[in-house]
């Protein structure tokens, strides 16, 4: 990545810690054993690095170290869950319950299941936030295997896990989380806010892409899945085949670092977005901010410039790395599904555009950032105003 671009797109990817490339970086070379090969000395090596790695994520999250199982990411981890559960578990009565601003992951995964079982959608309110008054109405009805995001990937909304999960657990629902953007990024006890089953992604807390977790709860209470692939063992028959022993050290290692850093990027990364959001607002006195009013997912803003075409304005700022939305349906040229079910529509979320700061971001950054983009904006205010005047 070039020196002179300053990558503000954290919610999509994270750049890798170099500490967690350090640790993954001997298991592709001198210890490169299969985790599953017992009989010597290399595969041992191997499999206690991947049950070391399964205990520094369930310290994480407060969870169990046996409740961890590896897999691709948090997209694999969701249908496991999700399909899993429900295949397993109920017996027609039930009903799954989901909110519109979901990840596609989950979204995708509610409507695959929706042509076997019943499907609820909670309501939410303008900053992206769960009703659980809509929640409580669903759960007086039937029990429900009730899948929520921690926050939302676009606008950085967060959802009060504790109140939905001590909800969840006195109606005798099951609870799913999609923490694939809080993971590492605030506190989650999956005990403390009754969780059952939480997703989680490595290269969303710097560490590598194409590995992630889920996390089973095994009492209080059990909860069984269905397996959704077919081969060996591994990983309590959930996600059977070789294990990523380098992706899973990875992982690992990120988990160990984010619950050590985690109080001190929080802080510094909310400075970092405050200063963009404070600049931001003086100079362009007409942005419109979304999502919550006050405290959202660290790093997120997602904010609208009236009268602008947030694609084009980034083509022409090719020093950031910034985007309009998801990076999961950036391909499409539509405003995501998040914007409109927010009332975000039409040419307002065609202006939109999302800032993700992550810990290795500076003040210099943000300050060059914000500069350019605002520059950007008056010169093309400009010359559409030159335009229109033109007889």
């Amino acid at each position: 990545m070039s020196e002179d671009l300053i990558y503000l797109d954290a919610n999509a990817t994270t750049p890798v810690d170099p500490e967690v490339l350090e640790a993954m970086l001997p298991f592709f070379q001198n210890d490169f054993a299969n985790a599953a090969s017992f009989s010597h000395a290399p595969g041992r090596k191997a499999s206690d690095a991947v049950e070391q790695a399964r205990e520094n994520v369930a310290k994480l999250i407060g969870a169990e170290v046996k409740d961890i199982i590896f897999t691709s990411g948090a997209t694999e981890s969701i249908n496991l869950a999700l399909k899993g559960y429900a295949e397993f578990n109920f017996k027609g009565e039930e009903t799954i319950v989901s909110s519109p601003l979901e990840h596609k992951a989950v979204i995708e995964a509610v409507e695959y299941l929706s042509e076997k079982y019943q499907v609820e959608y909670i309501k939410v309110n303008s900053s992206g936030e769960v009703d659980l008054n809509s929640l409580r109405e669903i759960l007086l009805k039937q029990k429900c295997l009730v899948s929520i995001q921690h926050a939302n990937n676009e606008v950085g909304s967060v959802n009060n896990l504790r109140e939905i999960g001590i909800m969840c657990r006195h109606y005798g629902s099951i609870l799913h989380v999609d923490a694939a953007q809080t993971a590492g990024k605030v506190g989650i006890d999956v005990e403390k806010m009754c969780i059952d089953l939480l997703s989680l992604s490595a290269h969303k807390i710097y560490g590598p892409k194409g590995v992630g977790a889920l996390y089973v709860r095994r009492r209080n209470p059990r909860i069984r899945l269905t397996k959704q692939m077919y081969g060996g063992k591994q990983e309590r028959e959930y996600r059977p085949g070789t294990l990523n022993v380098p992706g899973i050290v990875g992982l690992g290692k990120a988990a160990e670092l984010a619950s050590k850093r985690m109080l001190a990027d929080e802080e510094k990364i909310n400075k970092l977005t405050e200063k963009f959001k404070q600049v931001l607002s003086t100079e362009l006195p007409d942005v419109i901010f979304n999502g919550p009013a006050g405290k959202g997912l660290p790093g997120n803003l997602n904010f609208t410039v009236p009268g602008l075409d947030a694609r084009e304005l980034l083509c022409e700022l090719p020093q950031l790395a910034m985007s309009t939305g998801s990076a999961c349906t950036s391909e499409l040229s539509e405003p995501s599904h998040v914007l409109r079910a927010l009332g975000i529509v039409g040419d307002k979320a065609l202006a939109t555009l999302r800032v993700g700061i992550n810990r290795f971001n500076t003040v210099e950054e943000i300050d060059r950032a914000v500069e350019l983009l605002v520059n950007k904006v008056i010169d093309i205010r400009q010359k559409t105003a030159r335009v229109e005047h033109l007889p």
